[in-house]
């Protein structure tokens, strides 16, 4: 599954320090933050062993988007699809 770890700015190759040592794969540092995959256990690794991060997420979905509209349109179709 993909994670997203949330971190303080100058932090991101800490964090993916950590999350290397934890088993993390594909880590992909971001602005205040780092891009990753792991399966469910990572995730409670993650939220319990890293220093650095702020929060884990799990992003629900994705999508690109061309305008407003097209913005609105998606995330409509995106929320159906959760509930």
């Amino acid at each position: 599954m993909k994670l997203v770890a949330k971190t303080l700015f100058g932090l991101e190759e800490v964090l993916s320090q950590e999350l290397k040592d934890l088993g993390a794969e594909n880590i992909k540092a971001a602005n205040r933050a780092v891009y990753f995959e792991g399966d469910k256990e990572l995730l409670y690794r993650s939220n319990l062993w890293l220093r650095t991060a702020i929060a884990i997420l799990v992003p629900v979905t994705e999508f690109r988007f061309k305008d407003e509209k097209d913005l609105y349109r998606q995330f409509q179709k995106s929320i159906f699809q959760i509930i």
